[in-house]
């Protein structure tokens, strides 16, 4: 009896070392994408602008949020794959016909794309799960407003994409555990929870991998490590048109701008209908106050993308610049009619109505922004709030409205602002708590300042003034005394902190 165990013991555990392979390659969810395509044109729209459309966008999401998960393979890149991970190994020698089978790299899914254009400013994103073996499919399918594609839509769509993949892998492996048990009753059955996938990566996701951490890093402003994987990225794939476009926003932000431009014509070499490059050629030139030259390139990113509210807002940007009000009017309200949530292009109507001196329609504008709960228009929400505090303070001269104002900037966002957007509200407030007799309130504001930037010369002269006002006069006299020392004499701040001195000390 003994005996007999011992061989079943010794049977199940070959039987296992047999199956291990088996497992780790049936227990993984591995996803081809490798199609899209856009139908229903009827209302007239370029969608030429979603970059690689369909495949790119879930790419992106799946790995963000399932990286532990699946594994992703995509069609651009699979003789690139089939080199590096020497595919021709496991018999798939030719390329082409690997993908016409859909089983380079073991995958077990393929998910196909459709793009559908359902109103002027909406689409319908629809995906096919194909199981690869048994052909049968799952359709999956989400709308949403056109600026809103890269933003939430595939958010979305991956967590209806997901949950079928794992059905679809469930109902296999189920399958798989039946057909074994009938040989050997005593293995356990196939557990059913996500833990069950494991991680298979393939030795290097070549460009894309690289493209996206560069795009990580670029969102972080590590522009040193963005060049790094973006050049890498390159490196594999020589005509990665996205990958210079990137490139190029990197060395605008380094301040390259004549290597910024070199990697923009790149990619238009390879894609001439990139308007991602062209738009950011016509940011290049903006940098450099050439208006003319940035209003040409956003007009060319708008042949290949013309509903595209971005571009057509750094457009009427570069037309208020250039003092073409009414063209700039134009174009923002055109936005406004594509869509009616992009506040960016209200918070410019509002600046031009200002300049006109309509000043209540300015106001409307900016209140709009500021009733936006949208995390893209975050930052233009801060700037429309501060506007609608000068306004306030400046125009209708009622300090407390104004002041309700920029502290809905300065005290829910003051940890994510940046340093010169939280000096510039802490002197609008400062100045507002000085000129109503509330000294207290405005040296702890210019402290601030003083502390994050001791240069600042206003901002140090101002907390000069605080602390003289709630009679701390040593104090005072000592950040007078330090300004004196750091201006020269001809300036405004030296003759105003001289002055000062002479009434606190009266020499």
């Amino acid at each position: 009896m003994k005996f007999l165990k011992k061989c079943l013991f010794l049977i199940l555990t070959v039987l296992f070392s047999l199956n291990l392979g088996y497992a780790q390659n049936k227990n993984t969810i591995r996803v081809v994408l490798y199609e899209y395509k856009f139908v229903g044109d009827s209302f007239g729209h370029n969608l030429s602008w979603i970059p690689d459309g369909f495949p790119d966008l879930l790419k992106e999401k799946f790995g963000k949020y399932y990286r532990h998960k699946v594994t992703i393979i995509g069609r651009s890149r699979i003789k690139q794959l089939l080199n590096e991970i020497k595919l021709s190994q496991a018999g798939y020698t030719d390329p082409d016909q690997a993908l016409e089978t859909g089983k380079y790299f073991s995958a077990d899914f393929s998910i196909y794309g459709n793009i559908t254009c359902v109103s002027k400013n909406r689409l319908m994103v629809t995906g096919k799960i194909v199981n690869i073996e048994t052909t049968e499919e799952r359709t999956v399918s989400v709308s949403g407003k056109i600026n809103d594609l890269y933003l939430h839509l595939g958010d979305s769509l991956v967590h209806k994409i997901y949950p079928a993949l794992l059905q679809f892998n469930n109902q296999r492996v189920t399958q798989s555990q039946t057909d074994r048990v009938e040989k050997i009753e005593t293995v356990e059955p196939t557990l059913t929870n996500d833990d069950q996938y494991q991680v298979v990566f393939a030795k290097s996701m070549g460009a894309n991998a690289h493209f996206y951490k560069g795009v990580s890093h670029i969102q972080r402003a590590e522009w040193q490590a963005a060049e790094n994987e973006l050049r890498r990225a390159i490196e594999l794939d020589h005509e990665f048109a996205r990958a210079y476009v990137n490139l190029g926003t990197v060395y605008m932000n380094l301040g390259q701008y004549a290597i910024a431009k070199e990697n923009l014509y790149t990619a238009l070499k390879i894609f001439p209908q990139s308007a991602l490059a062209y738009e950011n050629l016509g940011l290049l030139a903006a940098n450099l106050n050439d208006f003319n030259s940035a209003a040409l390139h956003f007009k060319k990113a708008l042949d290949f993308s013309p509903d595209n509210c971005e571009i057509r807002t750094e457009l009427g940007k570069t037309f208020y610049k250039k003092g073409e009000l009414d063209s700039a009017k134009y174009l923002f309200n055109e936005i406004l009619f594509i869509d009616s949530s992009y506040v960016a292009a209200d918070y410019y109507l509002g600046m031009i109505e200002m300049k006109n001196k309509d000043y209540l329609n300015a106001e409307k504008h900016w209140r709009r922004v500021v009733k936006s709960d949208e995390p893209y228009f975050l930052l233009i929400k801060r700037q429309a709030l501060i506007q609608l505090g000068d306004f306030w303070f400046r125009i209708m001269n009622n300090p407390s409205q104004a002041i309700s104002y920029y502290e809905q900037v300065k005290y829910p966002y003051s940890d994510t602002m940046e340093k010169n957007e939280l000096i510039k509200i802490n002197l609008k407030l400062g100045d507002i708590y000085l000129k109503n007799k509330n000294p207290a309130r405005a040296l702890s504001l210019f402290l601030e300042i003083v502390q994050i930037e001791p240069t600042n010369i206003p901002a140090r002269y101002y907390y000069a003034v605080s602390l003289y006002r709630t009679k701390d006069n040593d104090r005072a006299i000592s950040q007078l005394e330090t300004i004196c020392t750091m201006t020269p004499a001809s300036s405004d701040y030296y003759k105003a902190a001289k002055k000062m001195l002479y009434e606190i000390r009266g020499y």
